[in-house]
């Protein structure tokens, strides 16, 4: 999974510029996230994975199985057509990433483990496996009590959907209350601060897009 500094850096090249309601910010946008695959694409622990030689095939494949996502034909072939509609093969593969990723299959698969995940960039301002934490046990205890939230068929696409799963799990409200999250606000420095008060956590409802608009770009396929 990613992490919380490189979260941080990859999140900000995703959103130069951007100022959503301001004219021209979903062209921003956009142009931020041809960029951003362009170069995903050529990064050395990407290219260890998914190296060059491997047939289109092959690598749309690899995609979808690394994401712990199995595709419908039209979501494989949808991919499989991205791909080919590159100039290059760098923008072959980075087309093929994005229409990868784009994919219900692929958000749904990818939607709890990237909000727990959240929830420790957000709140927390730390990687799940920082102290005061030594291991991933914390941020699987909170996955399994998503997991356990969540409905069969259930497309959290769809902000209603995400929100209700949400309210269920109590995932936000175990994090606002948590004695570390509230330490941030007193004489808590071992990580950054944020002032204001606790009363102005972002709520449940915020969420949903938030996660997915920014971390399932950064989920690791590698």
């Amino acid at each position: 999974m990613p992490r919380y500094l490189e979260f941080l850096r990859d999140e900000q090249t995703l959103e130069r510029n951007v100022v959503v309601g301001q004219s021209g910010w979903e062209a921003n946008l956009e142009q931020n996230k041809q960029g951003f695959a362009l170069d995903w694409v050529d990064r050395a622990d990407f290219l260890a994975e998914y190296p060059t030689s491997m047939t289109r095939d092959q690598f749309i494949d690899k995609l979808f199985t690394r994401s712990a996502a199995t595709p419908s034909t039209p979501e494989r072939n949808q991919a499989l057509f991205a791909y080919d509609s590159g100039s290059s093969l760098k923008e072959k593969r980075a087309k093929g990433i994005r229409a990868v990723i784009d994919t219900g299959t692929v958000y749904n698969a990818q939607y709890n483990p990237a909000f727990i995940l959240m929830q420790y960039f957000g709140y927390l301002r730390r990687n799940p496996n920082n102290a005061p934490d030594g291991d991933y046990s914390g941020y699987d205890f909170w996955l399994t009590k998503m997991n356990n939230a969540s409905l069969p068929g259930e497309d959290v696409r769809d902000p209603n959907v995400a929100v209700a799963r949400v309210n269920r799990a109590e995932i936000v409200r175990a994090f606002i209350v948590s004695t570390e999250y509230r330490g941030r606000f007193g004489t808590d420095s071992s990580r950054g601060q944020q002032s204001g008060s606790v009363a102005l956590a972002r709520q449940p409802e915020n969420w949903g897009h938030d996660i997915l608009a920014n971390l399932v770009w950064l989920v690791r396929l590698v």
